[in-house]
């Protein structure tokens, strides 16, 4: 329902294979031949300079609060719950930089019990802000993060994902967000919320999309297993699909 909104930011509005060759930040183990070089100049049409790598962004998880998780209409909570730990369990395979935000604790409530368990070293930047963007310490954190890419998921769709990400979108940053990953006050705010976003220019997201874009070919063994282990945990259907690396 939103493919007419789109103002296709992502699209390589040109291609020169005699360019520069850009490194995707990957790593291949020893003696495999990658199915995909990582560096294609020549046998390869190069990738979109859009996609997202391990190296070139930073996920923010935004108040996945119990209260305010509660609150959401828009998708089955049980289903938002899987699609959130889904998403957070790939940030971690690919070692991506990961920012958690709370917001007004003593409204919506503590950190999720199940991201408290999958982050126990890592503290919640709590702020008073809807927009975490108008945040000090949240916006240090981004900037000090040094990733020109922004994958932005929370609660709720309406307000504290749509702000910031219109927020980074003006201040010249590419931004993404994991839609299947957000809760909405109702599913119309949730999906307004959406549209606006995209007609605005950001990159909207499944993240089993952003699990696979970070993947991208199953000869990198070292994240390959774990990929579709995640998907098999969160996303049962979709990981009985992925190849098996027991052999």
């Amino acid at each position: 329902m939103y493919a007419s909104f789109v103002p296709f930011p992502r699209i390589c509005k040109s291609i020169n294979i005699q360019g520069p060759v850009v490194s995707l930040g990957y790593k291949t183990e020893p003696g495999v031949k990658p199915m995909r070089p990582e560096t294609s100049a020549i046998a390869y049409a190069p990738c979109a300079t859009s996609l997202l790598t391990p190296s070139n962004c930073l996920l923010m998880l935004i108040d996945f609060q119990q209260d305010g998780f509660l609150a959401v209409e828009s998708i089955d909570h049980r289903t938002l719950l899987e699609n959130v730990l889904g998403l957070a369990n790939a940030a971690l395979i690919f070692d991506i930089p990961i920012l958690i935000t709370t917001m007004a604790s003593a409204f919506a409530g503590p950190l999720l019990h199940r991201l408290e368990e999958l982050f126990p070293e890592k503290e919640a930047l709590e702020r008073t802000t809807m927009n975490p963007w108008e945040d000090a310490k949240v916006y240090a954190a981004i900037q000090k993060g040094n990733r020109r890419k922004l994958v932005f998921a929370g609660l709720w769709t309406e307000n504290c994902v749509t702000l910031p990400a219109l927020s980074a979108l003006q201040c010249g940053y590419d931004v993404y967000v994991i839609v299947d990953a957000c809760g909405g006050l109702s599913v119309v705010g949730h999906d307004m919320a959406v549209l606006e976003m995209i007609q605005a220019g950001v990159v909207p997201l499944s993240w089993q999309g952003f699990m696979l874009e970070m993947q991208r070919d199953w000869t990198r063994r070292e994240t390959a297993e774990r990929v579709v282990e995640t998907a098999r945990r969160h996303r049962e259907a979709l990981g009985q699909v992925f190849p098996s690396f027991h052999q």
